[in-house]
This record gives structure tokens, C-alpha cells and sequence, in this order.
């Protein structure tokens, strides 16, 4: 439904896995799929979640930035961007750019195609061959505190 990618995605946390390789990153690029973003995603516990996650990102990574880049808007995506772009500094919301209905193709203008997933037209997969490439996703939502956590589990 709705993807945060982030390539890459630790930069100098201790446990980032570009340390043990040896490797330091000075920035990140982000893509967000909104994909099937409605309604529903706009009740408060929902936007609480996704305030928070800026209001870390900003608060932690800040200037670290390169692109945000949002993939598969919906008509609906202005009126939850204006819900959050008030907690994004003007730095980053200058790093936002929404591509079209040729996103794909956009993307390779800013990325090289063996840094993006498979899934979002590139040849990155996981060292499993996944082509969401979920492990370098899940590297940053393990270190979400456990009540954001708990808001993002599926209910049962």
C-alpha cells in the first residue's frame, strides 16, 4: 500500500551495517509510494505515525537529505502533505519532488537503476534476491520506538 524506501539507509549510527563494510554515507535519497494512499490514512493514529517518522528523520538526520522523492500520488496526496509539511523544514520541503505518471523513468534521472529496488524499476534486490528489498527497510523501522512500532502492526 504505502513504501518508504531509503537508499541508503543507515548513515553513521553505530549499528549501520555500511560501518562493518567499512563504508560511510553522507546522504540519503527517499521514496515514498503512496500508492494506494485514501482516506483511511488520514484518521489521527495514522498521522501521528507519519509525524513522528518526519519529526525523527529531521531531528536526527538533518541536512543528511539528498532527494524525498513521491511515486504513485494519488489526487488525494496534497491534502495529506499539507497535514504534515508544516514539521518539514523548508531545506527538506525544497528536496521534495513528486514525479508523474512516468516515475520510473524519472527516477533514473536522479539514481542509478543498480541502486534502486526491482520493484521501483531498478536491479538492487536483497542479498536473498528480494526485489522490495525489505531488509534495508527494516534496518530503520526496528529502531522505531515500540509504541510507533505497535501503531504500525497490522491489528488482529
Amino acid at each position: 500500500i504505502i513504501a518508504l524506501i531509503f537508499l541508503p539507509i543507515s548513515l553513521s549510527s553505530p549499528h549501520s551495517p555500511f560501518l562493518k563494510l567499512g563504508k560511510t554515507v553522507e546522504a540519503a535519497v527517499m521514496i515514498y509510494d503512496f500508492e494506494g494512499l485514501g482516506l483511511r490514512h488520514l484518521w489521527k493514529p495514522a498521522v501521528d505515525v507519519y509525524r513522528e517518522l518526519l519529526a525523527m528523520f529531521e531531528a536526527n538526520y538533518p541536512e543528511c537529505l539528498k532527494h524525498l522523492f513521491v511515486i504513485k500520488a494519488p489526487k488525494l496526496f496534497p491534502v495529506a502533505y499539507n497535514l504534515v509539511k508544516h514539521l518539514l523544514s523548508e531545506d527538506t520541503r525544497k528536496k521534495l519532488i513528486v514525479l508523474g505518471a512516468n516515475w520510473k523513468e524519472d527516477l533514473h534521472k536522479y539514481i542509478d537503476p543498480a541502486e534502486i529496488p526491482v520493484l521501483y524499476g531498478g536491479t538492487l534486490t536483497d542479498p536473498d534476491g528480494n526485489p522490495k528489498c525489505e531488509t534495508k527497510v527494516w534496518i530503520f523501522v526496528r529502531r522505531l520506538r515500540p509504541e510507533i512500532l505497535a501503531k504500525l502492526a497490522p491489528s488482529s
